[in-house]
């Protein structure tokens, strides 16, 4: 190897971080957009009604880390009331939803009834979406 093929080789290994979150942000939120939204408040408004509880979950989750990655003032951990209210399902239901995601580690408990997704599991979790209802 030359050293133009060692430079060309770092130029495209060390990444600007800002530019490289930026793309990955953008390629989610085209993803999450077939599913789901999130309106000013904070509240995720799902799209598609064949979406099972647990993947829900999941996306209420992801959607509003990513919300708050476009606006601080949107918290990106999600509680299992909000989550109840998100699906329209009752607390008890939301918080065995939560527990049934907790066991994929695709999830954290930041404090006492307040979750958030693990940020680097979230491009495994859309590309299990698009395949499972690509669909419909």
């Amino acid at each position: 190897m030359t050293m133009s093929d060692i430079e060309e080789l770092k130029n495209k290994f060390l990444v600007d971080t800002e530019k490289y979150d930026r793309a990955r942000l953008e390629d989610q939120l085209k993803v999450i957009l077939h599913y789901c939204v999130v309106d000013r408040k904070g509240r995720v408004i799902f799209q598609r009604p064949n979406l099972i509880n647990t993947d829900k979950v999941l996306l209420a989750l992801i959607s509003r880390y990513l919300a708050h990655q476009l606006d601080d003032s949107i918290p990106s951990e999600v509680s299992y009331k909000e989550i109840s209210e998100f699906l329209n399902i009752s607390p008890p239901q939301a918080r065995a939803r939560i527990s049934d995601v907790m066991k994929s580690n695709f999830v954290k408990r930041v404090k006492s009834g307040k979750y958030i997704i693990i940020p680097y599991k979230i491009d495994s979790f859309l590309e299990y979406l698009v395949k499972r209802y690509r669909n419909g």
